[in-house]
């Protein structure tokens, strides 16, 4: 099962790839200059950022490290997270049904490996004395962050008759569907000390964190094409969300690394 786990991963990092550098040296992807930028600057974080994080999955994996289980669910999260918009706020283009196609996949495989854990060793591998409040405690400051920000901003639109663009209804659903439960649940399994929570709670900590780096692409181009400068409080506010993700993980390893649980 492993095996074909890794195969179906360079799958989809190579489809993402091919993908996003097709995006990017084509202009006949977006329709618009607002689009070209939001959606251009996503598909070199991808190059960037998303294929390197599903190949480094992969390769864990087969050389048998027990951290690709936070690395794998995380990087198929990335994938299904950052292509939804692309499914539901572009027009349909000639890569529609490669957006479909990798969606659906990432989600496939994702629930695979989710469902062919056997929780009660992992349980056995990562629980202990090592603290995990941290974790738990960013991950329900993010899922109620996010889930109160997103709700207010699209309540406040229909209240006040904005015109509503399909960009920012791909986002609420990103996040009010597919992120916020998925951080609120992790960080319930993960307090109980669940083999669920001690592969959800890393993962998405992870994801964000690379989520939350791939930003970066955009603040370059938007001052690229619009001739203006960088804006860097929108990079150090990124920095900040990255720290967070990442500090608790870290703190983490360190504790397993010293109780001898994990070796990679």
């Amino acid at each position: 099962m492993d095996r074909k786990i890794i195969f179906a991963l360079v799958v989809v990092a190579i489809l993402v790839f091919s993908i996003s550098v097709y995006s990017i040296i084509s202009d006949t992807i977006y329709a618009d200059a607002a689009t070209r930028l939001s959606f251009r600057s996503t598909d070199f974080a991808n190059s960037l950022f998303g294929v390197p994080y599903l190949l480094t999955g992969a390769w864990l994996l087969y050389r048998k490290r027990k951290s690709w289980i936070w690395i794998v669910p995380g990087a198929l999260f990335y994938v299904v997270y950052v292509y939804l918009p692309y499914v539901l706020a572009l027009e349909v283009n000639q890569l529609f049904l490669a957006y479909i196609l990798i969606i659906a996949g990432s989600l496939y495989l994702l629930a695979i490996v989710l469902a062919t854990r056997d929780y009660p060793r992992i349980e056995r591998e990562f629980s202990g004395d090592c603290s995990l409040r941290m974790m738990v405690g960013v991950m329900l400051l993010l899922g109620i962050f996010i889930a109160i920000r997103q709700s207010t901003l699209s309540m406040s639109a229909v209240a006040e008759g904005m015109q509503i663009e399909m960009t920012d209804v791909a986002i609420w659903i990103d996040d009010l569907v597919l992120g916020c439960p998925a951080l609120l649940f992790g960080a319930y399994f993960l307090h109980k000390r669940k083999g669920i929570g001690y592969v959800i709670g890393p993962a998405m900590l992870l994801c964000y964190a690379i989520l939350s780096i791939g930003l970066m692409p955009y603040f370059y181009l938007e001052s690229r094409y619009l001739d203006q400068a960088i804006q860097w409080d929108g990079v150090g506010i990124i920095a900040l969300m990255i720290t967070v993700c990442l500090v608790p993980i870290f703190r983490y390893l360190r504790c397993l690394k010293k109780s001898g649980r994990t070796s990679g």
